[in-house]
């Protein structure tokens, strides 16, 4: 069996582990690792370093010009496949999509407002004041019917 190295097409007859082998020497392999990045994250940091874009190709801006991949595959680094944009124009090509909710109460899709805290569960304030009386009343069902007060416990 006749192996050639991935890289450069070196026969790799008489080395050691051929079957093994993908590559000849270290220096192939190195090469392998700058074509092909192993990570998309590897990909991205390989664009920052190979190509320096002065202005945007859609506005004509020179300020904060960031590479974009045009098939949106950050591991493709080829020169046809980068563009620079500056930052705006980048953020309206790739939209955030914004995540919907379903309201606890009325299980209708509501967008948030504010995701971060992870704590809106209801649409509307008709229906948070029913999500806190039924919180209420579930708390008051654990508790053993007996609604805390400063430390003072006073029964139903």
């Amino acid at each position: 069996m006749i192996r050639k190295c991935a890289i450069c097409d070196r026969d790799m007859a008489g080395m050691k582990d051929v079957s093994r082998r993908k590559f000849c020497s270290r220096n192939c392999y190195g090469l392998s690792l700058i074509r092909i990045p192993a990570t998309d994250a590897i990909g991205r940091c390989q664009a920052n370093n190979l190509y320096s874009p002065t202005c945007c190709v859609r506005c004509g801006s020179t300020e904060n010009i960031e590479r974009h991949h045009r098939d949106r595959n950050p591991r493709n680094n080829s020169e046809s496949n980068i563009e620079g944009l500056c930052r705006s124009c980048h953020h309206a090509e790739h939209p955030r999509e914004i995540p919907k909710s379903i309201c606890a109460v009325c299980g209708k899709d509501f967008i948030a407002k504010s995701h971060r805290s992870g704590r809106i569960k209801v649409c509307s304030v008709v229906c948070h004041k029913e999500w806190r009386r039924a919180c209420a009343f579930r708390q008051w069902q654990i508790t053993g019917n007996t609604f805390q007060v400063r430390n003072k416990s006073i029964g139903s």
